[in-house]
C-alpha cells in the first residue's frame, strides 16, 4: 500500500489569486482606517442646548435678545472671550456661535457651539 503524497508549490498564480479575492478588504481596510485617522485630527465642536418653555408673546423677543449686548457683553466679560480684540468684534464672533429659534410648538431652543464644553 504505497500513498502518494503530492507537493504543493505555492505560485505567483495563487498568490494573485488570493489577492483578487480579497481586493474589497485591501482597498476599503486602509480607506476606513485613514478616514477614523482624520476624524480624530480634526478639531471637534461642541453644541449646549437649552429649550426655554416661555409665553409666546415673549418668546420671539428673547430669542432676539439672546444675541443682544445686553447678554453677550457680561458673558464676554465673564469668560474673558475678548482674546485683545474690540468687544464689537468679540460680540460678533460670540454671536455667530449662538443660535435661537422659536419653533412651531412655541419652545424657544437656544444652541450655542464652541470648542470646549465650559465656552459651550
Amino acid at each position: 500500500m504505497e500513498v502518494e503524497v503530492e507537493e504543493k508549490e505555492v505560485s505567483l498564480l495563487d498568490l494573485l489569486v488570493v489577492v483578487a479575492e480579497n481586493l474589497k478588504l485591501l482597498i476599503l481596510g486602509p480607506v476606513l482606517v485613514g478616514l477614523l485617522a482624520i476624524g480624530y485630527a480634526l478639531p471637534q465642536s461642541l453644541t449646549s442646548q437649552a429649550i426655554l418653555a416661555l409665553p409666546a408673546p415673549i418668546a420671539p423677543q428673547a430669542a432676539a435678545m439672546m444675541v443682544s449686548p445686553l447678554v453677550l457683553d457680561p458673558v464676554i466679560q465673564m469668560q474673558n472671550l475678548s482674546k485683545g480684540q474690540s468687544i464689537q468684534g468679540a460680540r460678533a464672533e460670540l454671536a455667530s456661535q449662538i443660535k435661537a429659534a422659536v419653533g412651531k410648538d412655541g419652545l424657544l431652543r437656544l444652541d450655542v457651539t464652541a470648542d470646549t464644553p465650559i465656552h459651550a
